[in-house]
């Protein structure tokens, strides 16, 4: 019998507090809302987070924090002594069981009592080290009927009092429900980031291509790659969707250079069956742009594929280059002196100064589609256009209109001198073999 109470006790018990640990806690918590569905009561759930906790330890000590945490524990039990289940869920939280015998307000008189109890200086030798907590509270069944509704949104209240200022107690409310669906989001996201990684194993990737015309000869004179993700259930995923993921789980890297590899691959195909001077246009992404060993990498892959380095130009953004001109800037430049081209993609949209733009080692602008909507109706966007086409012009550089879907916009920019062409008004994005109709006859 007191082998069994032992290893009950370390089922149930947690070593340094003594307080109930997680996994006890969580089953005193389902069998109180399955006793609470059969009464028709209510209780709630108060998530308790110390506050600066993790300065104590690295200045002190794990001992100095380990003092703080029994001492905590000890005044948790003394203001629940009259009813209520104490928890130890880890690290610096807690987590207290309380049926109100009243309203739902001895809740908060609770939680101000526990506020109290961690603004109370501890001791650790001759030392006061002080804290605070931020505690957040959930209703059974007003903010869910099962335990991990409950300290589900106990803890998104508990974030909210921390968002707040700390020391300070939060119920679930809409606001705190806002906190929680971020949490949702990131937790999407993180999904998403394993989809996609499961994609690049498993060629779900593929690109479409969207040709750019020399509207004074018609011909096809470039291709933009455009990258798509079709899923096992023939869903396709659009870059706006998974890019942003991407650039920030640092799987960009990967699909960067699995972008470059298959469009080299496919301008190879394109040069050899009637395309021979068909320019590749690939769009860079900032983790990509400040790597120093970019030229030398793009040297490697288009060198396999026996491309000319003038064939593949890279689309980067005004934003992307103002953001780390310092680790941009000299990337470009290698890549200019290799051969490579570069063009500034949505200009226009106001992120570099003139002065700066005179330094930028680029062959070609991209003018942003925002104004090309409003032509030729919108006066502001035509000043806009014809100054860009002049700048262009004086400054050498070739000068290209994206996003062109109607024929007064087409009309417009001829008139103007613009003589490079994207948009649905030509062609829409097409597959690699689909691109064969715009061979020269």
């Amino acid at each position: 019998m007191e082998q069994q109470a032992h290893i009950r006790q370390l089922a149930q018990v947690d070593d340094l507090t003594g307080l109930t640990n997680r996994n006890h806690f969580h089953q005193l918590l389902d069998a109180n809302c399955l006793s609470a569905t059969a009464a028709n009561t209510i209780f709630g759930v108060l998530f308790v987070d110390l506050d600066r906790f993790k300065p104590i330890n690295d200045a002190f000590g794990h001992e100095a924090g380990n003092v703080v945490l029994r001492e905590f524990a000890q005044r948790l039990r003394k203001i629940t002594a009259d009813g209520g289940e104490v928890g130890r869920l880890g690290g610096d939280e807690f987590a207290i069981l309380m049926t109100p015998k009243g309203s739902v307000t001895q809740l908060k008189v609770l939680a101000e009592r526990v506020l109290q109890a961690a603004n109370r200086p501890f001791i650790y030798g001759d030392r006061e080290l002080s804290v605070s907590a931020s505690v957040g509270i959930s209703v059974f069944p007003e903010h869910g009927w099962t335990s991990a509704e409950l300290m589900r949104n106990a803890d998104a209240a508990m974030y909210r009092s921390k968002q707040n200022g700390r020391n300070a107690l939060c119920f679930f409310s809409d606001e705190a429900n806002a906190s929680l669906a971020q949490q949702s989001s990131l937790v999407q996201q993180l999904t998403m980031e394993t989809e996609l990684q499961h994609a690049l194993v498993s060629n779900e990737l593929f690109l479409e291509y969207q040709p750019v015309f020399d509207s004074v000869g018609g011909k096809m004179v470039a291709v933009e790659a455009l990258i798509r993700w079709r899923r096992a259930n023939g869903e396709i995923v659009y870059p706006d969707v998974f890019i942003p993921i991407a650039e920030q789980s640092r799987l960009i890297m990967q699909i960067g250079r699995w972008v470059v590899q298959q469009a080299c691959k496919d301008l190879a195909f394109l040069q050899q069956n009637g395309f021979p001077e068909l320019q590749m246009n690939i769009n860079m992404a900032v983790p990509e742009f400040v790597s120093p060993s970019l030229p030398e990498e793009l040297m490697s892959i288009t060198n396999s594929h026996n491309l000319s380095n003038h064939h593949l130009c890279l689309e980067l953004t005004e934003g992307l280059v103002m953001k780390q001109p310092e680790k941009v800037i000299p990337v470009m430049q290698a890549l200019r002196h290799l051969g490579f081209k570069i063009s500034l993609d949505d200009f226009g949209m106001g992120y570099s100064s003139l002065s700066r733009l005179k330094k930028l080692p680029i062959s070609s602008l991209k003018i942003d589609r925002s104004f090309i909507q409003g032509l030729p109706r919108d006066r502001g966007d035509c000043a806009i256009v014809r100054t860009i086409l002049d700048l262009g012009r004086h400054m050498n550089l070739k000068v290209i209109a994206e996003g062109v879907e109607t024929d007064a916009q087409l009309v417009f920019l001829r008139q103007f001198g613009c003589t490079l062409i994207q948009g649905f008004i030509l062609s829409r994005p097409k597959q690699l073999t689909d691109l064969m109709v715009y061979l020269p006859a």
